[in-house]
């Protein structure tokens, strides 16, 4: 296995950590969240129709929680360590 695609994987949560924790908010438009996990934004509302990305309703506005995108990528929200679903 190529250690490459192992580091460039850490790259990318380190980076999408970093972003997510310097904005104050607690949501982002599945725009926003398409652009910090690198799809395109048609393909982050797929994801969203078929459950992979979860959302709230704010009024007509759809809105992704930054913990959704924590679990998405398979980190836990706080601490960022893999989510062992549960298990202690």
């Amino acid at each position: 296995m190529n250690s490459h695609h192992h580091e460039g994987a850490l790259d990318f949560t380190n980076v999408l950590i970093a972003n997510l924790m310097e904005d104050p908010r607690l949501v982002v438009t599945v725009g926003e969240a398409a652009v910090l996990i690198g799809v395109s934004r048609s393909f982050a509302y797929q994801l969203v129709r078929q459950g992979e990305l979860r959302v709230i309703h704010l009024g007509r506005r759809k809105v992704v929680p930054k913990v959704a995108l924590f679990e998405l990528v398979g980190l836990s929200a706080l601490g960022g360590a893999p989510d062992s679903g549960g298990l202690a």
